[in-house]
């Protein structure tokens, strides 16, 4: 009979040749009014920007509230005693958002180094007769969140 070992422990970096860049929200925005412009030049239409949040005008704009007790893309003041009047009567249904106007890199928040584990041990053998393998096989991917 023969016994093989086979065995690998390292790391894993899914950052290693650098983590992709991601979009600011105002770019996000912009691209999002250039697709406006696209379909409408493939449609042969007039482009009409309708984002809830980033305007109805041809330059994208952050609002100053995502949300505002069941308004979308709020540009300019609120009514903030109103609002919390309302959430207090209903605080299940009432939301002041703000929007994050630095972004956030969703990538490099959920992604980390980790820990890889490979080992196999075989079992080889037999007569004229026959024979035999016999592999247990074992991986482990370990990445902290």
């Amino acid at each position: 009979m023969t016994v093989t070992y086979d065995g690998l422990y390292g790391i894993t970096d899914p950052n290693v040749n650098g983590a992709p860049k991601m979009l600011t929200p105002q770019e996000q925005a912009d691209w999002t009014h250039i697709a406006y412009r696209n379909n409408a030049a493939a449609d042969g239409t007039q482009a009409r920007y309708t984002h809830p949040q980033y305007g109805t005008a041809a330059q994208a704009t952050l609002p100053d509230y995502l949300h505002a007790n069941g308004a979308n893309g709020i540009r300019g003041a609120i009514d903030l005693e109103a609002i919390r009047k309302a959430y207090e009567a209903k605080p299940d249904e009432v939301f002041l958002i703000r929007p994050n106007l630095a972004g956030t890199n969703w990538y490099d928040e959920i992604t980390r180094t980790g820990q890889l584990q490979r080992h196999s041990l075989g079992f080889s053998g037999g007569t004229e007769n026959g024979r035999y393998y016999l592999v247990y096989l074992y991986n482990s991917k370990k990445v902290s969140c």
